[in-house]
């Protein structure tokens, strides 16, 4: 059939309309109309009845056009006329049956008006109108339908397609999204025949227009008054999931599972059951409930659904993936979900997601790339300050306190009390590193503060014992640490308790108590970076205890157990201090070498940091040009500190006698507050050789700003005043 809908040469067609005029004519003259000759024959009817009903709609329509061709419009005609509407439209041919409806409208009308005519029209009418209302729904001419319902409604009152008519005409209204319409045509269907099947199908449809308006209580309730009503399976089923959506939209998600649990349990193999598990596998997620929630969405797999329920579904397994610990799997739920759906309303999340699971796993850079996809991005407040908390947290994991401090700073001005508690434990951390220790407190007592929940004040409180700690206060550590034991319930966080309780047994000297919570926590089945922990404590422990050998062992344990994490790298540095100590720095430096020589053995943080202490090891030992080298990796791999590595690198220029090398390093610096002191530092130098005019210049243009190193060039330019006169 070409575009116009006009049947090419190629498929001729009996001529309808001729049929219609001709059986008028020959009813006005009063021919008696012969049954073998104008009439499908019984033995034909009955054949037609049967492919039908045995759904070989195919054969339908091969046998039904060459008969009609040769009869007369009477009942028998008419239905299986109708048989080869249905069939065609059965066979995915919408348009094609749709004239067909037309051609058998246009007939019917053409037929005289006798009393018997119309009574046997009349009864087939509805059933034409209705069925052209359905056919039009299903091929979206939307339009047409209501048109066909309407008449049906208005012209036939009394007839048995009444509800079936107002049915459809609800489903076109729900289409439309006139919900409250669509509403009022299924209340009225239901409340017409109230034990009949098709007003159980019009309350389920009732709280699938509430469900659409987002009236979630009520579309539940609804839901539950039909479920107490006899259904078939079907209808249970289905009212089951559309249960468990509308306790879903009310966030009364366990209910939800029970309600999905249902659906399922009625049959897990039913068309419904894919929207059951999916649901399931979202209610669950929703209450924490990752094993669950997984397991759920695995039985989902394949369902057939919109793409924005394929999307909350990556993007749930990956959340649940994460926190059971599985990275590398929610890494790719989340990717997926960015590549597959990217205008999908939880990519972003995703993103924030998928940045966070890099920054623990220290790889920094794919985090920051992914952060800087959501810069420029509308983002909702919360996802904004999301943002701000991932960027910060980079920050940190750089070293760049000050620009964290920053970020976090936003942050914290957000009405979300679990994103400010985030944030405020954020600046606890910027100033911690910055060994603003009073600071850190303020910040963490304030996070404590705004906890909604016990839980959520636990790692404020952790911190806050980590300050006491490092201001030497180790038994108030230990009293805060001992207090958090006794009400946390979360087994991994209640480990990282007792490392730091074992931690400030070693710092208070006490190996026996030490050893104690290191040979508990090894019974309680650590992860791998707390294993690594307890080595790397371990090894601190023989170190205090003088020997040096055994804790070599067991930071070389550290390394092999988590590789990865900042346990490896604590246990990297003090064993390099070990092989200084023990042979050489020459020999702790070759080391290094030797670890920086295979690709992929340390992460970047890891390589940035481990260089940095490499640079200082060499410059301690004099060694200025190995010094500059490994300075000028760490400066590579380490952005955030780029500035201060300006600055040693310079100073070991200054130190190896390279002036003019020092001096134009010194001028490469500018990041603040070591650009200032860059200046500083050439000043001195010019005064060494005697170029008072230039270090004047110098010391004056940091005494007009604004830095507490203006103090220092304004003595100094004091000094030189004095020395002229």
């Amino acid at each position: 059939m070409n575009r116009s809908g006009a049947v090419p040469s190629g498929e001729a067609r009996p001529s309808l309309a001729l049929v219609g005029v001709l059986t008028l004519a020959l009813a006005m003259a009063g021919v008696a109309l012969a049954a073998d000759e104008t009439v499908p024959t019984e033995t034909q009817y009955a054949t037609i009845q049967q492919a039908f009903l045995q759904e070989e709609f195919e054969r339908v329509a091969a046998l039904v056009p060459p008969m009609l061709a040769d009869a007369f419009l009477e009942p028998k005609t008419v239905r299986i006329w109708l048989w080869l509407i249905l069939s065609e439209d059965r066979l995915q041919q919408g348009h094609r049956a749709l004239m067909e409806v037309d051609r058998l409208k246009t007939s019917l009308s053409d037929l005289p008006s006798t009393p018997s005519v119309n009574a046997w029209t009349e009864s087939v009418w509805p059933e034409i109108l209705y069925w052209e209302g359905e056919m039009s729904r299903k091929a979206m001419k939307m339009v047409r339908a209501r048109l066909a319902y309407q008449r049906l409604l208005g012209t036939f009152p009394t007839s048995v397609w009444q509800a079936h008519a107002r049915l459809g005409l609800g489903l076109v209204d729900l289409h439309e999204q006139a919900y409250a319409d669509a509403q009022r045509q299924f209340a009225q269907v239901a409340r017409a025949s109230p034990q009949s099947s098709i007003a159980r199908q019009a309350s389920v449809l009732e709280g699938v227009c509430q469900l659409h308006a987002k009236r979630f209580e009520d579309a539940a309730a609804q839901f539950r008054r039909v479920l107490e009503q006899p259904l078939d399976q079907a209808w249970r089923g289905q009212a089951s999931v559309y249960l468990g959506e509308a306790l879903t939209g009310a966030q009364r998600f366990a209910e939800a599972s029970q309600a999905y649990r249902q659906a399922l349990e009625l049959d897990p193999g039913a068309p419904w059951a894919m929207g059951a598990s999916f649901g399931l596998g979202w209610s669950e997620f929703q209450q924490g409930r990752c094993r669950e929630s997984l397991e759920a969405f695995e039985l989902s797999r394949g369902a057939p659904g919109s793409s924005r329920t394929a999307g909350e579904a990556l993007f749930a397994q990956g959340r649940c993936l994460m926190e059971l610990g599985q990275d590398s799997q929610a890494l790719a739920r989340f990717e997926e979900l960015r590549q597959q759906y990217a205008e999908h309303p939880l990519v972003i999340d995703a993103t924030l997601s998928a940045a966070e699971l890099l920054g623990r796993v220290q790889r920094d850079e794919e985090a920051l790339a992914l952060l800087r996809l959501l810069a420029a991005r509308p983002l909702e407040p919360a996802q904004r300050t999301q943002w701000q908390l991932r960027m910060g947290a980079y920050q940190l994991a750089q070293g760049d306190a000050a620009k964290a401090r920053e970020a976090f700073e936003q942050a914290q001005q957000t009405a979300n009390d679990a994103l400010r508690q985030a944030a405020l434990n954020g600046l606890g951390d910027a100033a911690l590193l910055l060994d603003q220790h009073d600071e850190a407190a303020r910040w963490y007592r304030q996070a404590i503060a705004i906890a909604s929940a016990a839980q959520g004040a636990f790692y404020a409180t952790y911190q806050l014992g980590r300050v006491e700690l490092t201001r030497g206060q180790t038994e108030d550590a230990v009293a805060v640490f001992r207090a958090l034991l006794d009400q946390t319930t979360d087994h991994a966080f209640a480990v990282d308790v007792r490392l730091a309780l074992a931690f400030t047994a070693i710092v208070g000297r006490q190996p026996d108590r030490a050893r104690a919570e290191l040979a508990l926590i090894q019974s309680q089945h650590p992860t791998p970076s707390q294993a690594a922990r307890i080595k790397y404590d371990l090894a601190l422990l023989a170190l205090s205890e003088g020997r040096p050998l055994e804790a070599r062992q067991f930071c070389e344990e550290a390394i092999r157990l988590a590789p990865q994490t900042d346990e490896a790298l604590d246990a990297r540095l003090l064993l390099t201090d070990l092989l200084a100590g023990q042979a050489s720095p020459q020999a702790a430096l070759e080391a290094l070498r030797v670890v920086f020589a295979q690709p992929g053995a340390i992460p970047r943080r890891q390589r940035g940091k481990l260089a940095r202490k490499a640079g200082e090891m060499a410059r301690r030992a004099l060694d200025y040009a190995q010094a500059i080298h490994w300075y000028e990796l760490a400066w590579e791999e380490l952005p955030a500190q780029r500035g201060e590595l300006d600055y040693q690198v310079a100073s070991c220029y200054e130190e190896g006698g390279d002036v003019g090398l020092a001096i134009g390093r010194y001028r490469a610096i500018l990041t603040s507050p070591w650009q200032i002191r860059g200046q500083l530092a050439i000043a001195k130098l010019m005064e060494r050789e005697e170029r008072w005019q230039e270090a004047w210049r110098v010391y004056e243009g940091v005494a007009g700003q604004a830095v507490p190193e203006a103090k220092i060039a304004k003595e100094r330019l004091t000094s030189l005043s004095d020395s002229a006169k």
